[in-house]
């Protein structure tokens, strides 16, 4: 009898050790983690939209309004940008002033109550 008390004990306290507890907190960076709610939450996106992507040709950008219109398959799509919003020609930074029409882009956004929310703007 006191070797299968000792034998359950020793299961369960590895079985504990290998599940855990379940409550532990994400890892930083990991989804869901509340550094990245925390910065959707301060580019005015809603913490649990879903991050998409689009790729295609730069049809005009409206620097005032700062939009970028694209055509994508389905045909034309308007992306506002996202106050912290990355801005790339290739690898380095730029301004919308630099982004011009006919150019190929890649867009990572959100859809944000009805509008598509730009957080990654690169030109190819």
């Amino acid at each position: 009898m006191k070797n299968a008390i000792e034998v359950g004990l020793i299961v369960g306290a590895l079985w504990l050790a290998a599940a855990g507890t379940g409550s532990a907190a994400p890892a930083p960076g990991a989804a869901g983690g509340s550094d990245i709610a925390a910065a959707s939450e301060a580019d005015g996106i809603a913490p649990d939209a879903r991050s998409r992507q689009a790729t295609g040709t730069i049809v005009s950008v409206d620097r005032q309004a700062k939009t970028v219109t694209v055509k994508v398959r389905s045909g034309e799509r308007t992306f506002e940008l996202a106050p912290r919003a990355q801005v790339k020609l290739g690898a380095l930074k730029a301004t919308l002033a630099e982004i011009q029409p006919g150019k190929r882009v890649f867009i990572r956004y959100r859809e944000v109550e009805g509008k598509a929310l730009a957080t990654t703007v690169k030109v190819l």
